[in-house]
């Protein structure tokens, strides 16, 4: 399956304050907070911007961050709902058995037997584990990634075999 050349690292949330500060849920992740990287890009709804990075700082389980350039509330409202992505190769190498959450994206879900159960649309952490939201035609259902229930991720065949749990899918 082919890797996306930007990885998702937060979502841009509401304004903080009056400066231009905006909070960044990093859903996905910043496997090495904020530091250490040479580029951000803002992706929103497919424009995908650069951007740089002037200040941050921790705000609970969300990030502050001030972006060059963006010293008012009006226009850091603007950037509200944007995706915060970093180059892939910047990212750090991945230990056996870890993923990047967009690597999960549209994988194939499968069952012990091979029977597909759909594909992959979104992954968030929830605190102890991560959550799969699996889409089988119009309907959604989801499955914590712990071992009783997910067999196997093979990102790079794009499949996630599960042991579903008897009624979920009902």
């Amino acid at each position: 399956m082919a890797r996306a050349r930007r990885v998702a690292v937060g979502r841009v949330g509401r304004p903080h304050g009056v400066r231009g500060e905006v909070r960044v849920d990093p859903r996905g992740g910043l496997p090495r907070g904020l530091e250490g990287y040479s580029r951000f890009y803002l992706d929103r709804d497919g424009a995908v911007t650069p951007v740089e990075v002037e200040a941050y700082r921790p705000h609970g389980r969300f990030v502050l961050v001030k972006f060059r350039g963006v010293d008012t509330p009006e226009a850091a409202r603007a950037l509200t709902h944007a995706v915060l992505c970093v180059d892939r190769d910047e990212l750090p190498p991945l230990a056996p058995g870890e993923y990047y959450h967009v690597d999960l994206l549209g994988c194939r879900v499968e069952d012990e037997g091979g029977a597909d159960l759909g594909r992959v649309a979104d992954v968030f952490a929830s605190g102890a584990h991560d959550v799969l939201v699996i889409r089988e035609g119009r309907r959604e259902w989801m499955l914590p990634v712990v071992v009783r229930w997910v067999v196997s991720i093979d990102c790079d065949a794009g499949v996630v075999k599960v042991r579903p749990p008897e009624g979920l899918r009902e």
